[in-house]
Parts: C-alpha cells; sequence; structure tokens
C-alpha cells in the first residue's frame, strides 16, 4: 500500500490499533469459548458482549481513518450496521431466518462496495475498512456458528487466525497493517474470504444437518489455513531474504 494512505492516522498508531485489536480479540475470543462450554444455554450474553466490542472497536477506526466520503464507504458502514443488527437479533430465539437473511445482505454488501469504489473511486482508507468489516463479519458467523449453529467451539478459529497472523508478525517486527500484502488484485484472498463467509453462513440454516455443516466449516478452515500459511511465507520470506542473500 502507498506510503501516504493515511493522511490523518500515521502508519504506527493504525499498527497499534491492530496490535490492541489482535490481544483483545483473542482474550475475548478464549472467554467465550470457556463460557459457552459451561453455560451454552447463555449464549445471549456472549452475543452482547461481542456486539458491543465490535461496535466500539469498529467505531474508533471509522473516526479515525474519516471513511464516510465516497459511495463505497457508505456501502460498507452500511453492511457493518446490518450485520451488527442481525448479530444482536441473534439474542432472541427462534431467530435464525431472520439472523441469516441479514447476515446473507451483509456479506453481498461486499460486492457492491467494491463495485462503487470501481465506479466512483475508492480510498486506501476505505480499503482497509473494508477489510476490517469483513473480518467483523467472520468473527460475527463464528461465534453464531458456535452458540446457535449447533457447532463445536473450534469453529472461533476463523476470526482467531488473523488475529494470531497480526501478533505473530508483530513478534518478528514485520508490519501487519495492509490488507493485500501481495502485489496484485488479491484474487485468492477475495476467493478464500467468500468462500469461508458462505460456510459460516450455511451454519445458520436450520435444515442443514450438523454432519453437513461441519464439512462445510471444516473445509473452509483447511482453505483459510493454506491462505495465512502462504501470507506467513511470503511476509517471512520479504523480511529475511536480504540476510539470507548476504
Amino acid at each position: 500500500m502507498a506510503e501516504g494512505y493515511h493522511n490523518h492516522i500515521s502508519r504506527q498508531k493504525y499498527r497499534r490499533f491492530l496490535i490492541f485489536q489482535s490481544l483483545i480479540s483473542v482474550l475475548l475470543l478464549a472467554a467465550s469459548a470457556f463460557y459457552l462450554q459451561k453455560v451454552p444455554a447463555g449464549y445471549a450474553y456472549v452475543i452482547l458482549v461481542i456486539a458491543f466490542w465490535l461496535l466500539g472497536n469498529h467505531g474508533f477506526l471509522i473516526c479515525c481513518l474519516r471513511v464516510w466520503r465516497t459511495p463505497a464507504d457508505w456501502a460498507t458502514l452500511l453492511r457493518f450496521f446490518l450485520s451488527i443488527a442481525g448479530l444482536l437479533v441473534a439474542t432472541f430465539e427462534e431467530a435464525l431466518l431472520w439472523i441469516f437473511i441479514m447476515l446473507s445482505l451483509a456479506s453481498l454488501g461486499d460486492w457492491l462496495d467494491g463495485w462503487l469504489a470501481d465506479r466512483y473511486g475508492g480510498t486506501p482508507q476505505g480499503a482497509i475498512l473494508d477489510a476490517e468489516t469483513d473480518q467483523t463479519l467472520v468473527f460475527m458467523l463464528a461465534v453464531l456458528g458456535a452458540s446457535v449453529g449447533g457447532l463445536a467451539l473450534w469453529v472461533l478459529l476463523f476470526p482467531a487466525y488473523r488475529y494470531g497472523y497480526i501478533l505473530l508478525l508483530e513478534m518478528f517486527a514485520i508490519p501487519a497493517d495492509d490488507p493485500k500484502p501481495k502485489a496484485g488484485g488479491n484474487f485468492r484472498g477475495r476467493v478464500v474470504c467468500a468462500t469461508i463467509q458462505v460456510a459460516l453462513l450455511a451454519n445458520l440454516l436450520p435444515s442443514l444437518a450438523l454432519p453437513v455443516k461441519t464439512l462445510f466449516s471444516t473445509l473452509a478452515l483447511g482453505f483459510l489455513t493454506y491462505s495465512f500459511a502462504d501470507d506467513l511465507f511470503y511476509q517471512f520470506k520479504t523480511r529475511f531474504a536480504p540476510f539470507l542473500r548476504s
């Protein structure tokens, strides 16, 4: 990403935000897994805590990046708030269909904000917000899969992967603040993101058998594992290649 992609928030500040976000999110996921294991029927409390965390976390980022200046930004904001509304609906019983519809629309909105960015112009800040909104949606879908979708708690690995990726890179002083670490159109990243969201959305379908949900989620997790492993290999190779050649 270009060096001037922030005109009102420094690169270091965004990196610190990512580190703080990742630390708190990992702790929150661990606490949620422990609570859901001990009190499965108390998932509403987990959902409310996560909803407030994501609202505060995303709200801070929105204010810092000032992402409300383009049609693409507004589309991204709309799908974020739609997904939050879908998450809150999950605190009511017998609402899986509404949750599925709202989060499906939020997921499909990723195509809309991309189209608006191509047609009317996007910004580097908007690209960051888009990537964070995708991660937020994965976070919500994983929690809902474990709480109301009937899946085992390992489904929480979906959002945890990215937070662990960021923290691991920072341990080696490798910046993790670029949504597209590799040059090009990031086609693989888009395919992986779409695959994960489809698999996690399927967990909210009441008519789908649990073994089928588990199979879809397992395959998606394997795809995600490959994607992050490939990105890690690229990052470490780029970081340490000069030392290996010397």
